[in-house]
């Protein structure tokens, strides 16, 4: 009974030594005595790419979460999913990947917020740090990070810009929710507003053009 277990370090030491933990997709048992990176399942759908993930099974009706929690593993929640998973490898996955991890951190990033909330944390840090990951394929091919991506729809953004402004790929990558997509960058505080450092590469871009003989100096 769990109520054995309070205050005897020894018995859950020696639970945690054992190897009667099954993973899940795995049809394996291990020991969680010294590994850190073992986690009990959050009560939410995590997306596909995050299969390389070590997820305990919780048996029947979540029979051995309690067990799991008070010998100290820790819950796969969001927000760890998102710092410690999702983001880190972002970059090294297959476009197709990114988009079914942006996709769902579009969908789940209030709830994680929520989550966060009713913890007494802050939401500043995830927050931040899905701003600055470069997590946006943009009409360029380059990655960048949300930050640093222009509203596309923004008039002066387009005066000064031009087609130099990195916007979201929406031909190839982003086409099929463009609403759904502009609505979660700009809940971001995506780019409204000319840079000091795109405008002067703007200019220089032009001055380039215009010392270039022949009809490709015109800017259109």
């Amino acid at each position: 009974h769990l109520s054995d277990l309070e205050g005897d370090a020894d018995r859950c030491d020696k639970l945690r030594d054992l190897p009667i933990f099954a993973l899940q997709g795995l049809n394996e048992r291990v020991a969680i005595a010294g590994v850190s990176d073992l986690y009990i399942p959050g009560d939410y759908r995590a997306p596909g790419i995050a299969g390389t993930v070590r997820i305990l099974k919780t048996g029947t009706n979540d029979l051995w979460k309690p067990l799991l929690f008070k010998l100290d593993v820790p819950e796969l929640n969001r927000e760890r999913l998102l710092q410690d998973f999702l983001l880190p490898q972002y970059e090294q996955l297959s476009g197709p990947a990114q988009l079914e991890a942006l996709t769902w951190i579009r969908e789940n990033l209030e709830a994680a917020f929520g989550d966060l909330r009713r913890a007494g944390r802050p939401v500043s840090g995830l927050e931040a740090a899905i701003r600055e990951a470069p997590l946006v394929r943009c009409s360029d091919g380059l990655l960048r990070a949300i930050k640093d991506v222009y509203n596309p729809e923004n008039e002066t953004i387009r005066e000064i810009l031009g087609d130099s402004a990195p916007v979201p790929d929406v031909r190839q990558t982003y086409g099929g929710e463009v609403h759904a997509w502009y609505t979660f960058f700009e809940s971001l505080d995506w780019r409204n507003d000319p840079s000091a450092q795109d405008i002067l590469n703007r200019v220089d871009s032009l001055i380039g053009r215009s010392r270039t003989p022949g009809a490709e100096s015109v800017e259109p």
